[in-house]
Protein backbone atom coordinates (compact mmCIF):
# COMPACT_ATOMS: atom_id res chain seq x y z
CA UNK A 1 0.00 0.00 0.00
CA UNK A 2 1.16 3.47 -1.11
CA UNK A 3 1.33 5.46 2.23
CA UNK A 4 2.13 9.21 0.88
CA UNK A 5 -1.32 9.79 2.69
CA UNK A 6 0.33 9.61 5.87
CA UNK A 7 1.42 12.96 6.01
CA UNK A 8 -2.48 13.88 6.77
CA UNK A 9 -2.55 13.86 10.72
CA UNK A 10 -5.75 13.95 12.83
CA UNK A 11 -4.37 14.76 15.89
CA UNK A 12 -7.24 14.33 18.27
CA UNK A 13 -7.98 10.64 17.18
CA UNK A 14 -4.63 9.76 15.80
CA UNK A 15 -5.80 8.40 12.47
CA UNK A 16 -3.42 8.96 9.58
CA UNK A 17 -5.96 9.69 6.69
CA UNK A 18 -5.79 9.40 3.15
CA UNK A 19 -9.21 8.14 2.58
CA UNK A 20 -12.44 8.66 4.52
CA UNK A 21 -15.03 6.20 2.82
CA UNK A 22 -18.57 7.23 3.64
CA UNK A 23 -20.06 4.40 3.25
CA UNK A 24 -18.72 0.77 3.91
CA UNK A 25 -19.83 -1.58 5.62
CA UNK A 26 -18.05 -5.68 6.11
CA UNK A 27 -19.21 -8.07 3.89
CA UNK A 28 -19.41 -10.66 6.53
CA UNK A 29 -22.23 -13.11 7.09
CA UNK A 30 -24.26 -10.28 9.01
CA UNK A 31 -23.92 -8.15 6.73
CA UNK A 32 -24.68 -10.18 3.60
CA UNK A 33 -27.97 -11.49 4.92
CA UNK A 34 -29.07 -8.01 4.51
CA UNK A 35 -28.33 -7.98 0.88
CA UNK A 36 -29.94 -11.75 -0.14
CA UNK A 37 -32.94 -12.13 -1.73
CA UNK A 38 -34.58 -11.62 -5.34
CA UNK A 39 -34.71 -8.02 -4.70
CA UNK A 40 -31.16 -7.53 -3.36
CA UNK A 41 -29.99 -10.23 -6.72
CA UNK A 42 -31.25 -7.35 -8.98
CA UNK A 43 -29.31 -5.03 -7.77
CA UNK A 44 -26.06 -7.41 -8.63
CA UNK A 45 -27.62 -7.77 -11.89
CA UNK A 46 -27.58 -4.07 -12.77
CA UNK A 47 -24.45 -2.61 -14.49
CA UNK A 48 -21.90 -0.42 -11.82
CA UNK A 49 -22.75 -2.81 -8.82
CA UNK A 50 -20.15 -5.60 -8.05
CA UNK A 51 -18.85 -7.85 -8.54
CA UNK A 52 -20.31 -9.83 -6.08
CA UNK A 53 -17.37 -10.47 -2.74
CA UNK A 54 -19.17 -13.36 -1.12
CA UNK A 55 -18.83 -13.57 2.29
CA UNK A 56 -15.88 -13.07 4.54
CA UNK A 57 -14.75 -13.05 8.35
CA UNK A 58 -14.44 -9.26 9.55
CA UNK A 59 -11.19 -10.03 10.45
CA UNK A 60 -10.30 -11.01 6.63
CA UNK A 61 -12.73 -7.98 5.53
CA UNK A 62 -10.30 -6.26 7.69
CA UNK A 63 -7.07 -7.44 6.42
CA UNK A 64 -8.52 -6.03 2.89
CA UNK A 65 -9.04 -2.55 4.09
CA UNK A 66 -5.77 -2.69 5.62
CA UNK A 67 -4.03 -3.35 2.17
CA UNK A 68 -5.89 -0.63 0.59
CA UNK A 69 -5.77 3.18 0.80
CA UNK A 70 -8.61 3.70 3.30
CA UNK A 71 -7.56 4.74 6.42
CA UNK A 72 -11.31 5.20 8.33
CA UNK A 73 -14.51 3.87 7.05
CA UNK A 74 -18.12 4.57 8.43
CA UNK A 75 -20.16 2.12 8.97
CA UNK A 76 -24.04 3.40 8.09
CA UNK A 77 -26.70 1.42 9.40
CA UNK A 78 -29.59 0.09 8.41
CA UNK A 79 -33.51 -1.05 10.04
CA UNK A 80 -36.82 -1.07 9.13
CA UNK A 81 -38.48 -2.85 12.31
CA UNK A 82 -37.89 -3.33 15.92
CA UNK A 83 -33.93 -2.24 16.85
CA UNK A 84 -33.25 -6.12 18.52
CA UNK A 85 -34.26 -8.03 15.66
CA UNK A 86 -35.20 -5.30 12.42
CA UNK A 87 -37.01 -7.07 9.57
CA UNK A 88 -34.65 -5.26 7.17
CA UNK A 89 -31.27 -4.52 8.29
CA UNK A 90 -29.15 -5.38 11.27
CA UNK A 91 -28.67 -4.15 14.67
CA UNK A 92 -27.05 -1.30 15.97
CA UNK A 93 -25.04 -3.35 18.61
CA UNK A 94 -23.60 -5.43 15.39
CA UNK A 95 -22.60 -1.95 14.41
CA UNK A 96 -20.83 -1.52 17.65
CA UNK A 97 -19.08 -4.95 18.03
CA UNK A 98 -17.57 -4.18 14.45
CA UNK A 99 -16.27 -0.58 15.35
CA UNK A 100 -14.92 -1.87 18.98
CA UNK A 101 -12.60 -4.84 16.65
CA UNK A 102 -11.62 -2.67 13.87
CA UNK A 103 -8.52 -1.11 15.47
CA UNK A 104 -9.55 2.37 14.74
CA UNK A 105 -10.56 1.42 10.89
CA UNK A 106 -14.40 2.15 11.88
CA UNK A 107 -16.80 4.55 12.69
CA UNK A 108 -20.65 3.71 13.57
CA UNK A 109 -23.93 5.82 12.43
CA UNK A 110 -26.65 4.12 13.68
CA UNK A 111 -29.85 2.43 11.85
CA UNK A 112 -33.39 3.76 13.01
CA UNK A 113 -36.57 3.03 11.56
CA UNK A 114 -39.16 6.48 11.52
CA UNK A 115 -42.11 3.80 11.68
CA UNK A 116 -41.26 2.97 15.23
CA UNK A 117 -41.54 6.56 16.17
CA UNK A 118 -40.49 6.71 20.14
CA UNK A 119 -38.99 3.71 20.00
CA UNK A 120 -36.81 5.01 17.07
CA UNK A 121 -35.58 8.11 18.97
CA UNK A 122 -35.35 5.98 22.50
CA UNK A 123 -32.78 3.83 20.14
CA UNK A 124 -30.60 6.54 18.53
CA UNK A 125 -30.14 7.90 22.05
CA UNK A 126 -28.94 4.49 22.82
CA UNK A 127 -26.62 3.82 19.87
CA UNK A 128 -24.98 7.67 20.77
CA UNK A 129 -24.97 7.56 24.52
CA UNK A 130 -24.57 3.75 24.72
CA UNK A 131 -22.73 2.26 21.92
CA UNK A 132 -20.39 5.47 21.18
CA UNK A 133 -22.34 5.76 17.48
CA UNK A 134 -21.53 8.98 16.16
CA UNK A 135 -23.86 9.89 13.78
CA UNK A 136 -27.77 8.59 11.95
CA UNK A 137 -28.81 6.67 8.55
CA UNK A 138 -32.21 6.54 7.50
CA UNK A 139 -33.24 5.08 4.69
CA UNK A 140 -36.89 6.80 3.07
CA UNK A 141 -37.37 4.52 0.48
CA UNK A 142 -37.45 1.10 2.95
CA UNK A 143 -40.05 3.34 5.19
CA UNK A 144 -42.10 4.56 1.76
CA UNK A 145 -41.81 7.82 2.19
CA UNK A 146 -40.11 10.99 1.13
CA UNK A 147 -37.20 12.20 3.93
CA UNK A 148 -39.86 15.33 4.78
CA UNK A 149 -42.17 13.14 6.06
CA UNK A 150 -43.42 14.09 9.35
CA UNK A 151 -42.19 10.58 11.13
CA UNK A 152 -38.97 11.74 10.28
CA UNK A 153 -38.76 14.47 12.03
CA UNK A 154 -38.21 13.26 15.67
CA UNK A 155 -34.63 11.82 14.04
CA UNK A 156 -34.31 14.69 13.29
CA UNK A 157 -34.76 16.61 16.43
CA UNK A 158 -32.84 14.12 18.17
CA UNK A 159 -30.20 14.53 15.63
CA UNK A 160 -29.94 17.87 16.14
CA UNK A 161 -29.46 17.62 19.88
CA UNK A 162 -27.17 15.01 20.25
CA UNK A 163 -25.14 17.11 17.28
CA UNK A 164 -24.86 14.54 15.08
CA UNK A 165 -25.16 14.40 10.88
CA UNK A 166 -27.57 12.61 9.49
CA UNK A 167 -27.12 10.11 6.41
CA UNK A 168 -30.46 9.87 4.23
CA UNK A 169 -29.94 7.60 1.45
CA UNK A 170 -31.01 8.56 -1.94
CA UNK A 171 -29.90 7.20 -5.71
CA UNK A 172 -32.13 5.57 -8.44
CA UNK A 173 -33.20 2.52 -6.81
CA UNK A 174 -35.47 4.50 -4.11
CA UNK A 175 -37.66 5.79 -6.67
CA UNK A 176 -39.80 8.63 -6.08
CA UNK A 177 -38.81 8.48 -2.51
CA UNK A 178 -35.39 9.91 -3.59
CA UNK A 179 -36.91 13.47 -4.53
CA UNK A 180 -34.08 16.07 -3.85
CA UNK A 181 -36.48 18.92 -3.08
CA UNK A 182 -37.92 16.80 -0.14
CA UNK A 183 -34.94 17.14 1.76
CA UNK A 184 -35.14 21.45 0.91
CA UNK A 185 -37.60 22.30 3.61
CA UNK A 186 -35.71 19.21 5.89
CA UNK A 187 -32.29 21.80 5.48
CA UNK A 188 -34.43 24.85 6.18
CA UNK A 189 -35.60 23.73 9.52
CA UNK A 190 -32.74 22.01 10.53
CA UNK A 191 -29.86 24.71 9.64
CA UNK A 192 -27.87 23.04 12.61
CA UNK A 193 -27.63 19.59 11.21
CA UNK A 194 -25.35 17.92 8.43
CA UNK A 195 -27.30 16.42 6.17
CA UNK A 196 -25.46 13.52 4.00
CA UNK A 197 -26.90 12.37 1.17
CA UNK A 198 -25.87 8.94 0.59
CA UNK A 199 -25.65 7.81 -3.48
CA UNK A 200 -26.55 12.22 -4.30
CA UNK A 201 -24.83 12.27 -7.63
CA UNK A 202 -28.00 10.53 -9.74
CA UNK A 203 -30.10 10.44 -11.56
CA UNK A 204 -31.49 13.86 -10.44
CA UNK A 205 -28.31 15.39 -11.35
CA UNK A 206 -28.66 19.40 -11.38
CA UNK A 207 -31.28 19.35 -8.80
CA UNK A 208 -29.01 17.40 -5.87
CA UNK A 209 -26.55 20.11 -7.31
CA UNK A 210 -28.81 23.20 -6.82
CA UNK A 211 -30.19 21.96 -3.49
CA UNK A 212 -26.21 21.21 -1.55
CA UNK A 213 -25.84 25.04 -3.62
CA UNK A 214 -28.66 26.22 -1.78
CA UNK A 215 -28.33 24.36 1.24
CA UNK A 216 -24.55 24.66 3.16
CA UNK A 217 -25.64 22.11 5.29
CA UNK A 218 -26.37 19.11 2.48
CA UNK A 219 -23.43 17.07 1.90
CA UNK A 220 -23.40 14.78 -1.57
CA UNK A 221 -21.68 11.79 -1.07
CA UNK A 222 -20.22 10.30 -4.30
CA UNK A 223 -20.48 6.65 -4.33
CA UNK A 224 -21.62 4.41 -7.08
CA UNK A 225 -23.28 6.54 -9.35
CA UNK A 226 -21.13 9.39 -10.16
CA UNK A 227 -19.72 7.65 -13.48
CA UNK A 228 -23.28 6.58 -14.93
CA UNK A 229 -24.37 8.76 -18.20
CA UNK A 230 -25.61 12.37 -17.41
CA UNK A 231 -23.83 12.84 -14.13
CA UNK A 232 -21.23 14.75 -15.83
CA UNK A 233 -22.42 17.92 -14.09
CA UNK A 234 -21.88 16.41 -10.56
CA UNK A 235 -18.10 15.80 -11.12
CA UNK A 236 -17.90 19.32 -12.76
CA UNK A 237 -19.29 20.79 -9.27
CA UNK A 238 -17.33 18.47 -7.07
CA UNK A 239 -14.56 20.32 -8.53
CA UNK A 240 -15.57 23.47 -8.49
CA UNK A 241 -18.77 24.94 -6.47
CA UNK A 242 -19.48 22.43 -4.28
CA UNK A 243 -15.92 20.91 -3.35
CA UNK A 244 -16.48 21.84 0.15
CA UNK A 245 -19.86 19.74 0.41
CA UNK A 246 -19.11 16.55 -1.54
CA UNK A 247 -17.63 13.15 0.37
CA UNK A 248 -16.71 10.01 -1.08
CA UNK A 249 -17.61 6.64 -0.25
CA UNK A 250 -16.93 3.39 -2.17
CA UNK A 251 -20.50 1.79 -1.09
CA UNK A 252 -18.45 -1.72 -0.50
CA UNK A 253 -19.84 -4.25 -0.71
CA UNK A 254 -22.20 -2.74 -3.56
CA UNK A 255 -18.64 -1.51 -5.18
CA UNK A 256 -14.97 -2.71 -4.33
CA UNK A 257 -13.21 -1.33 -1.58
CA UNK A 258 -10.78 0.28 -4.32
CA UNK A 259 -13.17 2.39 -6.06
CA UNK A 260 -11.14 5.45 -5.30
CA UNK A 261 -8.84 4.28 -8.05
CA UNK A 262 -11.48 4.85 -10.54
CA UNK A 263 -12.84 8.20 -8.60
CA UNK A 264 -8.93 9.42 -9.23
CA UNK A 265 -9.53 9.45 -12.95
CA UNK A 266 -12.09 11.98 -13.59
CA UNK A 267 -10.48 15.66 -13.77
CA UNK A 268 -11.07 17.21 -10.18
CA UNK A 269 -8.34 19.65 -8.90
CA UNK A 270 -5.60 18.73 -6.36
CA UNK A 271 -7.19 20.90 -3.60
CA UNK A 272 -10.71 19.42 -4.34
CA UNK A 273 -9.82 15.98 -4.42
CA UNK A 274 -8.47 16.11 -1.17
CA UNK A 275 -11.15 17.60 0.22
CA UNK A 276 -13.70 15.07 -1.47
CA UNK A 277 -11.30 12.52 -0.28
CA UNK A 278 -10.68 13.24 3.93
CA UNK A 279 -11.19 16.92 4.73
CA UNK A 280 -14.65 17.18 4.08
CA UNK A 281 -15.71 13.84 5.95
CA UNK A 282 -13.09 14.75 8.64
CA UNK A 283 -14.93 18.08 9.48
CA UNK A 284 -18.76 16.66 9.29
CA UNK A 285 -17.38 13.78 11.54
CA UNK A 286 -15.63 16.13 14.04
CA UNK A 287 -12.28 15.13 13.42
CA UNK A 288 -9.27 17.74 13.24
CA UNK A 289 -7.94 17.05 9.79
CA UNK A 290 -6.13 19.72 7.46
CA UNK A 291 -8.11 20.40 4.61
CA UNK A 292 -5.26 21.21 1.70
CA UNK A 293 -2.17 20.28 2.84
CA UNK A 294 -0.27 17.60 1.09
CA UNK A 295 -2.42 17.25 -1.70
CA UNK A 296 0.20 16.52 -4.33
CA UNK A 297 1.12 13.81 -1.89
CA UNK A 298 -2.72 12.74 -1.94
CA UNK A 299 -2.69 13.07 -5.69
CA UNK A 300 -0.22 10.78 -6.22
CA UNK A 301 -0.99 8.03 -3.64
CA UNK A 302 -4.32 7.79 -5.75
CA UNK A 303 -2.67 7.98 -9.33
CA UNK A 304 -0.12 4.85 -7.91
CA UNK A 305 -3.28 3.02 -7.20
CA UNK A 306 -4.64 3.40 -10.47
Amino acid sequence: MNTAGEAHQISEKGYNVGIIDFRLRPNTPTYMEHCSGPAAEKLWARPKFGPYPGEQSFESWLAEVGESDVTLGVFTGRQVGDPSSPTVGFTNDYIAECVEKSDGKLIGFAGVDPGMRRVATKELRRAVGELGMRGVSVDPEGFRQTPDHRQFYPIYETAAELEIPVVVTVGPVCGRFADPWAMDIVAEDFPEVTFVMSHGTYPHVTELIALAYRRSNIYLEASIYYALPGSEPFLEAAGTVLQDQVVYASAFPFNPITAYERFAQFEIGDDALGKIMFGNAARILGLDAPQSSHVDDHREMLAASV
